[in-house]
C-alpha cells in the first residue's frame, strides 16, 4: 500500500522524537498509527522507577508561520488532552528539523479551561522552547509522571468518555498481560458512547484476527481473549450493530440497491461488504467472537429493532461467513420493505444459494 506525503511526514515526525528521545538515554514507547485517538506515544525515564509523558509530534511548513510554532486543535482534543493522566506534550518540528519547539499543552489547557469551549484554538510553543535532548533530561523530565495499571483503569471506568477513550492509549504499554483484555472485555460489556465501544472494539480486536495490524499476541492470549467475549448480552451486541452502522462514510447502507442491477461477476464479494483498514473491521472481529449465527439471525429478523441494526446484521452475517437456511432469509424478504435492507438480504441470499449449489447436498446449515 502506497504511503500517502502526510503519513509520510507525520512518520518522520515520530522518527524525530524517537533520535532525540533515545539521545537523551530515554525510551520511546509509540502507538500504532491507527490506534491514535490524540496521543502518538510516550517517552519514558527509566530510573529507581519508570516515568512518563505522552507526546502529540506535528511536523511540516504548515505548522510554522511568521509568529513561530503552531498548531490549530479542536475541542475534542482540547478536552482529551486536559484530562489525560499523564503529562502530555505538544511537538511541532519544520520539515528541514532545523527547530523543533514543545510545550505543556495538558497544563496550558488546565490554566486556561474556558479555550476548551470558546478558542482560540491554536496552540503555540514558546520559540525558546526547543524540543531537544537536554530539554528532555531537564524540565520535560521533572514533568514526567509514574503510572501504574491502576491508572489506566481508573480511566477506563471514568464518567467521561474522552477519559474512557484515553485508556487505551495507557493500555496499550501492557496489552501483552492478561489482565488487560480482561479489564478491556468488561468495557465492552459496559461501554454506551457508539463512538467509544467502536474505538475499543478496534483496539480489541488486534488480539484476534485483525487483518491490518494485529498485536501478534501468541495463541493462548488470543484464546483467552475471545473467550471474554462470549455470552454477550443481546442488548450490547445491538449496541455493537448501531456502532458498527453509525459511521458516516462506511455505516450508510442506503446504496445496496445498486446490489439489484449488479451482474454475477460484479456482486460484491462477502468480505468486500466491510472496507479494509476501517473501525468496522474492528467491529465484525468483534461480533465474529461474541455471536452465533443464531443470535444475529434473530436480529435480522426482528422488526422491533432499528432498521440500522438489522442492516449491519446482515452485512456481518455475510461477512463473517456465516450460514443458515435460504428460507430463513427468503421468509424475512417476504414481508420486508425497505429497499436498502432487501438489497442486502438478496446479496445475502446470492451467497446461501451459491454455496449450496457448491455444498452440492441441496442444504446449507448453520
Amino acid at each position: 500500500m502506497k504511503l500517502s506525503a502526510n503519513k509520510i511526514t507525520g512518520r518522520l515526525g515520530v522518527n524525530y522524537v524517537e533520535r532525540v528521545a533515545l539521545e537523551a538515554g530515554c525510551k520511546p514507547i509509540f502507538m500504532p498509527e491507527d490506534l491514535d485517538t490524540g496521543i502518538d506515544g510516550f517517552i519514558e525515564f527509566v530510573g529507581d522507577a519508570a516515568t512518563l509523558v505522552a507526546f502529540q509530534v506535528k511536523r511540516g511548513p504548515s505548522f510554522f508561520d511568521n509568529a513561530g510554532a503552531k498548531h490549530q486543535a479542536d475541542a475534542r482534543h482540547l478536552r482529551y488532552w486536559k484530562g489525560y493522566v499523564l503529562p502530555v506534550i505538544l511537538i511541532i518540528v519544520r520539515e528541514d528539523e532545523s527547530e523543533a519547539l514543545w510545550m505543556d499543552v495538558r497544563q496550558h489547557v488546565r490554566d486556561s479551561p474556558s479555550i476548551v469551549e470558546r478558542g482560540p484554538f491554536v496552540l503555540r510553543p514558546p520559540r525558546l522552547q526547543r524540543f531537544e535532548s537536554a530539554a528532555l533530561t531537564g524540565v520535560i523530565r521533572k514533568l514526567a509522571t509514574p503510572y501504574q495499571f491502576g491508572d489506566a483503569v481508573s480511566a477506563l471506568c471514568d464518567a467521561d468518555g474522552e477519559t474512557r477513550l484515553s485508556a487505551l492509549s495507557l493500555l496499550y504499554r501492557f496489552r501483552m498481560e492478561r489482565r488487560t483484555p480482561f479489564c478491556l472485555a468488561a468495557a465492552l460489556r459496559a461501554e454506551l458512547d457508539l463512538d467509544a465501544l467502536a474505538t475499543f472494539c478496534d483496539f480489541y480486536s488486534r488480539y484476534m484476527s485483525h487483518p491490518e495490524v494485529p498485536f501478534g499476541a501468541d495463541r493462548e492470549l488470543s484464546a483467552y481473549a475471545r473467550s471474554l467475549l462470549a455470552g454477550l448480552p443481546r442488548s450490547q451486541l445491538l449496541n455493537l450493530l448501531a456502532a458498527f452502522n453509525s459511521d458516516e462514510e462506511y455505516g450508510d447502507w442506503d446504496g445496496a440497491t445498486e446490489i439489484y442491477s449488479m451482474s454475477e461477476e460484479k456482486i460484491w464479494d462477502r468480505h468486500a461488504v466491510v472496507e479494509r483498514g476501517t473501525v468496522q473491521q474492528g467491529i465484525a472481529v468483534v461480533v465474529g467472537a461474541a455471536a452465533s449465527p443464531e443470535q444475529l439471525l434473530s436480529v435480522l429478523a426482528d422488526s422491533e429493532v432499528t432498521l440500522g441494526q438489522r442492516k449491519a446484521a446482515v452485512a456481518l452475517f455475510g461477512y463473517l461467513g456465516y450460514t443458515c437456511d435460504v428460507d430463513s432469509v427468503d421468509n424475512i424478504l417476504g414481508r420486508e420493505t425497505d429497499a436498502p435492507l432487501c438489497a442486502l438480504l438478496t446479496w445475502l441470499r446470492y451467497w446461501l444459494v451459491l454455496e449450496t449449489r457448491t455444498d452440492g447436498d441441496g442444504t446449507v446449515t448453520a
